[in-house]
C-alpha cells in the first residue's frame, strides 16, 4: 500500500527535555494504526504534532504527498476526537455536530443531510435534540465521534476517547469503533495505554518508549515476536514470565538450565543446589552459532519468556509443542471466568500459568501447618523466547 501518512526524523524537546526522539513512520490510507506506550512516553505530543496544534524542532509530516510543516492546523483536513468529548453543554446534539459546518457556511441542505447519515450511522438519530448532559458517557463519545464524522476529513485522531467509559461501555465502544473503520475505511491513529484496546483494534501497532517507538507491526507479531522484554511484558495479559536462565550444550544438544532465585530461600521448599533443565524452542535449534556466541560473550545468561497460556495445569499441549514438565508452589489461585490463573513458585521464581476454570485447585490456608501445595504443570517450549540478559533485546 501506498503510504498516506510520512513522518521523518521528527524532534520535540522541552526545556532541553527530549519528548520526541527522531520518530520515523508511515501509514497507509485507511489502516488503524493504535500509538501505545506508557504515560509520559510521547504518544499524545506525537498526536498533537501531526494535527499541527504543538510545533517541533526538527523532521517533516506529509499527508498524501503533501509536507503539512507550514499548514496551519485549520487547514489540514484532520478531525480529532479528545478524551473529554469537548461538548458544548448549552447546544443539543444535532447543534453540536452541525456547528463546525455553520461557522464553515456549508448550506443548510449539505448539512441536515450529513447529520441525518451520521446520526444514522452511530445510531444517535433519537437523541439530536438532547443536550449533552443527558446522554450517557457512550452516547457524548458517538456524538464526538459524529462530529468528526461531517467533515470527512483525511486523518481521524483520537486521543484516549474511551478511557472515561466504564469498563462494559468500552468493550461495547472497541467493537462499534472497529465497525466503523471497516465501514469508511478511515485513516485512523488511536492513541491509548490500553494493550487490550491496541491488540483489538488496530492494524498496526506503534509501542513508544522514552519518545521512540521501540516496534511497529501488527498486533500478532508484537505480540509473539516482541523486539525486547518491555514489549514483551507491556503486551499481554497476565504479563509474561520472565525467567533467567543459562544456555548449555551436552551430547550436542543445547538445553536451558534454572537456578534457584537464591540460595536457602525460605519461600521454597527446594534444595539450593536443585535446578530444572529445560529444552530450546525448536526455532532455536538450527541457530548454533549464535548460541555459542552467546555462551562466549555472556557465559549463555539468557532471559527466558513464557506467556501463561504456555504453561498449563490439566491442559492438553497441542500436537506441536515441545513439551517440558516442572514442579510449582501454588501461592494464589486466581478465577477469571473461562480460565483460572495460578500465582505460583519455580525454584523460588515466581510464574504465573493457565488452568481451566473446572480446574480443582486450593491455595494452602493460613491455618494449614504445612502450607506447601504442589502441582505440576506442563510447559510448551515451542512458545518460549529467549531475550539477550544484557540489551533485553530478543534473540532471533
Amino acid at each position: 500500500m501506498k503510504d498516506f501518512l510520512q513522518i521523518e526524523n521528527l524532534t520535540k524537546s522541552y526545556n532541553k527535555e527530549t519528548i520526541l526522539n527522531r520518530i520515523n513512520c508511515s501509514i497507509a490510507k485507511g489502516e488503524f494504526i493504535v500509538l501505545l506506550g506508557p504515560s509520559g512516553c510521547g504518544k499524545s505530543t506525537l498526536l498533537n504534532c501531526i494535527t499541527g496544534l504543538i510545533p517541533f524542532e526538527t523532521g517533516t509530516i506529509s499527508i498524501n504527498g503533501k509536507e503539512m510543516n507550514p499548514i496551519s492546523p485549520a487547514n489540514r483536513n484532520i478531525a480529532m476526537v479528545f478524551q473529554s468529548y469537548a461538548l458544548y453543554p448549552n447546544m443539543n446534539v444535532r447543534k453540536n455536530i452541525s456547528f463546525g459546518m455553520e461557522i464553515r457556511k456549508t448550506p443548510k441542505a449539505v448539512i441536515d443531510q450529513k447529520v441525518e447519515q451520521v446520526a444514522e450511522l452511530l445510531k444517535i438519530r433519537d437523541h439530536l435534540q438532547k443536550k449533552p448532559a443527558h446522554l450517557s458517557g457512550g452516547q457524548r463519545q458517538r456524538v464526538a465521534i459524529a462530529r468528526a464524522l461531517v467533515r470527512k476529513p483525511d486523518i481521524f485522531l483520537f486521543d484516549e476517547p474511551l478511557s472515561n467509559l466504564d469498563a462494559k461501555l468500552r468493550v461495547n465502544m472497541r467493537t462499534e469503533l472497529k465497525k466503523l473503520h471497516k465501514k469508511l475505511a478511515a485513516t485512523i491513529i488511536y492513541v491509548t495505554h490500553d494493550q487490550i484496546e491496541a491488540l483489538t483494534l488496530a492494524n498496526r501497532i506503534a509501542v513508544m518508549l522514552n519518545g521512540e517507538i521501540v516496534q511497529f507491526d501488527t498486533p500478532n507479531e508484537i505480540y509473539h515476536h516482541p523486539i525486547n522484554t518491555f514489549v514483551a511484558k507491556f503486551i499481554g495479559t497476565p504479563v509474561i514470565n520472565i525467567l533467567p536462565a543459562t544456555l548449555v550444550r551436552k551430547d550436542g544438544t543445547w538445553k536451558l538450565k534454572i537456578y534457584p532465585l537464591q540460595k536457602n530461600t525460605a519461600k521454597s521448599s527446594h534444595a539450593a543446589d536443585d535446578f530444572i533443565t529445560l529444552p530450546i524452542p525448536t526455532y532455536l535449534s538450527e541457530h548454533d552459532k549464535k548460541l555459542e556466541q552467546i555462551v562466549k560473550e555472556h557465559d549463555g545468561k539468557v532471559l527466558l519468556g513464557i506467556r501463561p497460556e504456555a504453561i498449563s495445569y490439566a491442559t492438553q499441549l497441542p500436537n506441536d509443542a515441545v513439551p517440558a514438565t516442572i514442579s510449582a508452589e501454588v501461592d494464589v489461585v486466581v478465577p477469571s471466568g473461562a480460565d483460572t490463573f495460578i500465582v505460583c513458585r519455580v525454584l523460588g521464581h515466581e510464574i504465573t500459568a493457565r488452568a481451566h476454570s473446572k480446574a480443582k485447585l486450593a491455595t494452602p490456608s493460613s491455618t494449614q501447618t504445612d502450607k506447601t501445595n504442589f502441582i505440576t504443570l506442563d510447559i510448551d517450549l515451542n512458545q518460549a523466547l529467549l531475550f539477550n540478559s544484557h540489551t533485553e533485546n530478543r534473540i532471533l
